[in-house]
């Protein structure tokens, strides 16, 4: 299994946030995996270390060129709640909301198609991950 990532109390940064925030698309794609393996074993993730190592899936996605390159990304990075357990899952989309939240008005124009992208397709995962998990709207 993989390592905890190296949380660093007084910076706030973490091997897999560095990776992920690397401008090399290799780092990205290795940190990438290697954070999707260690939250895929986890039962659980507290939020203010999954908040940290969203700023660095945060900038990865902003590092992302080209349409079919953002396209795919967004893709992988929203169908990794489907991977984890039910808590992991829950404290993912929570943390990438609020992680949205947090950076929204520092995206500018030309990046901002993406984003909204990859929200929607954020959106949709939770929902086939509540529909997998037996979730109703006729429950409400």
């Amino acid at each position: 299994a993989e390592a905890a990532p190296a949380v660093v109390a007084q910076t706030g940064e973490s091997k897999f946030a560095r990776a992920l925030g690397s401008t090399d698309f290799h780092t990205r794609e290795k940190g990438l995996a290697a954070l999707t393996r260690w939250l895929a074993a986890r039962d659980a993730v507290d939020d203010a270390d999954l908040l940290k190592l969203w700023k660095g899936v945060f900038y990865c996605f902003w590092h992302s060129d080209k349409a079919p390159v953002q396209d795919d990304l967004a893709q992988r990075l929203a169908e990794m709640q489907l991977q984890f357990k039910p808590k992991v899952s829950l404290t993912f989309l929570r943390t990438f909301m609020l992680t949205i939240r947090r950076e929204w008005l520092g995206i500018d124009r030309l990046r901002l198609d993406k984003f909204m992208l990859l929200i929607r397709y954020f959106l949709r995962q939770a929902l086939v991950k509540l529909k997998r998990g037996g979730w109703s709207s006729r429950s409400l």
